[in-house]
């Protein structure tokens, strides 16, 4: 419509650093931080891959 002002969108498009998608497609959580983003996604498959190594060798821990 000629005339007509359309409100800008103010907030911030966030993509996951991991997997790539972004905060409008997410249905949980992003956390962004400077240059970083990372989806509640990763972060549950985070936490999976670090129980399952601990899993594995109970006690032992790595140097790394």
């Amino acid at each position: 419509m000629p005339g007509k002002i359309e409100k800008a969108n103010l907030q911030p498009t966030h993509k996951c650093s991991f997997c790539g998608i972004d905060d409008k497609s997410l249905k949980g959580v992003m956390i962004a931080g400077p240059g970083v983003s990372i989806c509640s996604d990763c972060v549950k498959l985070c936490v999976d891959i670090v129980f399952e190594k601990f899993k594995e060798a109970p006690g032992e821990q790595s140097g790394d």
